[in-house]
């Protein structure tokens, strides 16, 4: 209501101004209330308003003003979050650290755990000594063959990654075959890195109820050949 009469009153004060000079003004004001009940209970409802404003300068020389404005009430809403910990695979760093920042709002308990290759260890040399670190790429996970920490990530994991894990290549193919023979579902080595850091610390887990991030099953008919030799050696 406040909202309203300052509009009101905005309006009869421009146009008293108009009518001594070459000022044209337009003032629209709206309600925004959403039909969908997810929306509703996110948004509520709120007032969207606007105005342009144009004075005559000198012929057909004008000055144009336009601006609008949303104002929304409402609270934020979440799931009940049961994951006490989240392992994720580590490249540079987007995906764990953005798991980082949503576990902060959502459900700060949560642990996020990362994941990445032994032979490929500058992300996790990085957070290790907080600074940032370049060190040997010589691993068959590409998501995970970084050869340099990266700043913006790390400045965030520094501050909230709960630990961080290293896999060694057989452990991540035993990984790859743990997925195809209990789930079915093909994963290349940076993908099941998780599975792997998970199966490496599973005493530490025991109880707990966990997130694995299966990142992705690109992996090519050769080196998935490479890995299902493995499990015959």
């Amino acid at each position: 209501m406040k909202k309203l009469i300052t509009i009101i009153g905005i309006t009869i004060f421009l146009s008293g101004i108009a009518r001594a000079a070459d000022i044209r003004v337009e003032l629209r004001a709206n309600y925004f209330a959403p039909t969908e009940n997810a929306f509703r209970d996110i948004y509520g409802g709120g007032i969207m308003y606007g105005g342009e404003l144009n004075i005559g300068i000198w012929k057909n020389l004008l000055l144009w003003f336009k601006g609008s404005h949303f104002s929304k009430k409402g609270e934020l809403t979440f799931t009940r979050e049961e994951t006490k910990l989240r392992i994720v695979p580590l490249g540079g760093g987007s995906g764990a650290s953005g798991c980082c920042l949503v576990k902060r709002v959502v459900c700060p308990s949560t642990q996020v755990i990362a994941v990445q290759a032994e032979r490929a260890p500058a992300a996790y040399l990085s957070w290790k000594t907080r600074k940032i670190v370049k060190d040997r790429v010589e691993t068959a996970a590409e998501g995970l063959a970084t050869q340099v920490g990266y700043e913006l990530t790390q400045e965030i994991l520094w501050d909230h990654l709960s630990d961080f894990i290293l896999v060694s290549e057989d452990e991540m193919k035993q990984a790859i075959l743990t997925y195809l023979e209990l789930v079915r579902n093909l994963a290349e080595e940076a993908g099941a890195a998780p599975l792997a850091a998970a199966l490496k610390i599973k005493e530490r887990l025991k109880g707990e109820k966990i997130a694995l991030v299966l990142s992705g099953g690109n992996i090519s008919l050769e080196r998935l050949k490479t890995v299902l030799s493995f499990k015959t050696n």
